[in-house]
């Protein structure tokens, strides 16, 4: 019998997949992109390491 997951779960699965390509795309210089990921998994599952990592983001570009 397999468990089903619950919505949170799946909230913070996806906010996981979300912050993993903001910092894909951190990395290859594309900030506007990672910002919206970045966005993207704080909506789905606040969480300290990716608010922290969006922050810093946004302190280095600016708001775009």
């Amino acid at each position: 019998m397999t468990e089903k997951k619950s919505t949170a779960e799946k909230d913070r699965a996806k906010a996981a997949k979300y912050y993993a390509l903001a910092l894909q795309h951190e990395k290859q210089l594309g900030y506007k992109k990672a910002l919206l990921y970045f966005q993207k998994s704080l909506q789905l599952h606040d969480d300290k390491v990716v608010k922290k990592a969006y922050l810093k983001l946004l302190s280095i570009i600016g708001p775009m």
